[in-house]
């Protein structure tokens, strides 16, 4: 679609019910500003060819309308507080610290920037901390994050990582993460995008293993004190792939059921 798009050939996609969302932020993803499409109630993959090809009958003449005159079924994905990348500090109040960070942690839920559980708030102080854990610069760029191609600078992971629980020496381990999602390509678009549960399994080796107190033991995939540094890592990568590379739930990332390996899935390759 993208490609024809770009050739100057009009494209209509057609959209199953639930998918219009994806549709629009996948359009936003891959360069277009609009996304020309007509929705039908079904799931073609889960109903017979016969059934599918009776609703998108139903749609004939809404393709060939948005085909001939485009702007008819173009819906406007510029979302501009949804992709913003920058912007002003956010002042969280409450009646104490504790109310002021329950307050906090509701508004990123809400707003669909967490994972679920309780967030540590990425202030400047803390995001600066954790950015004393590399001597990249906080603007360098690391890539474009799939699946929504974010522009993953230094500064904006450690965000995540600050969210996280994160310590300064875990950020170069989420950066290594990231490159290795981002040098994958359209193969990392296709399991984040994926109506499966996918998730990415971070393997760690070498030296830092031990200097981190990255569990390759008993319960290494578990919760626990001896997998601390492994949920937070698995947290922090989870927390990047959605706040820069766009991966959110119902939107990027269409998982039918959903997976608790999305939360966190991290261990380290043992010594021994």
């Amino acid at each position: 679609m993208i490609y024809l798009e770009r050739k100057g050939l009009p494209t209509v996609s057609i959209a199953s019910s639930g998918f219009q969302k994806d549709t629009v932020a996948t359009a936003k993803a891959f360069g277009m500003e609009t996304a020309p499409f007509v929705t039908i109630p079904c799931v073609i993959t889960s109903v017979s060819p016969e059934e599918s090809s009776r609703e998108i009958e139903k749609q004939i003449d809404s393709i060939i309308n948005g085909l001939t005159n485009p702007d008819s079924l173009r819906i406007d994905s510029s979302d501009e507080e949804a992709y913003r990348t920058d912007g002003p500090s956010i002042t969280f109040q409450g009646k104490d610290k504790l109310d002021a960070w329950e307050n906090f942690n509701k508004d990123f839920l809400d707003k669909g920037w967490g994972d679920g559980f309780p967030l540590i708030p990425p202030t400047e102080e803390r995001v600066n901390v954790i950015l004393s854990g590399t001597t990249l610069s906080p603007e360098h760029i690391v890539g474009h994050l799939p699946p929504g191609m974010g522009i993953a600078t230094v500064k904006k992971i450690a965000i995540s990582c600050a969210m996280a629980g994160c310590e300064p020496s875990h950020l170069p381990v989420i950066i290594a993460a990231c490159k290795s999602i981002i040098q994958m390509g359209g193969r990392a678009r296709q399991w984040l995008m994926s109506t499966s549960p996918d998730a990415p399994f971070m393997l760690i080796n070498g030296p830092i293993v031990d200097e981190l107190g990255i569990n390759s033991k008993q319960a290494t995939l578990g919760p626990g004190r001896q997998s601390r540094v492994n949920v937070i890592l698995g947290r922090a990568l989870r927390l990047t792939l959605m706040n820069v590379g766009h991966n959110y739930p119902g939107e990027m990332d269409m998982d039918t059921i959903g997976s608790a390996a999305k939360f966190s899935l991290c261990a380290a390759e043992s010594q021994d």
